[in-house]
């Protein structure tokens, strides 16, 4: 019977060390899910951030001109001058038309 003893303290012993290892998981894991959870609502935050950041990015972006191929230049160039000759400018006002205000040239 005093084997039996000692295998009874040995397994005792044993359950509360595997008792007081379980109960330090399972608080450890409790902090993880905790940061977990943390960790989520911080990306959604910068998730939403980036998107309203990306929003503001096209809204302020500057104006991109239009490419045109260099072989084309010219050509394009030659059919704007042909179809604007003799043409009028919408935005041109006669001399009639500038409300009284004289121009006074200045020698360069």
């Amino acid at each position: 019977m005093a084997g039996g003893s000692n295998e009874c303290k040995t397994c005792r012993d044993e359950l509360a060390r595997l008792r007081a290892d379980n109960a330090r998981l399972v608080a450890e894991s409790a902090d993880l899910l905790a940061m977990l959870v943390e960790l989520e609502r911080a990306l959604a935050a910068s998730e939403a951030e980036l998107a309203r950041y990306r929003e503001l990015c096209l809204a302020y972006r500057p104006n991109r001109p239009e490419r045109v191929p260099t072989a084309d230049q010219q050509l394009v160039f030659e059919q704007l001058l042909t179809t604007g000759v003799g043409c009028v400018a919408a935005n041109d006002v006669g001399d009639d038309d500038r409300g009284g205000i004289e121009r006074t040239e200045t020698p360069v």
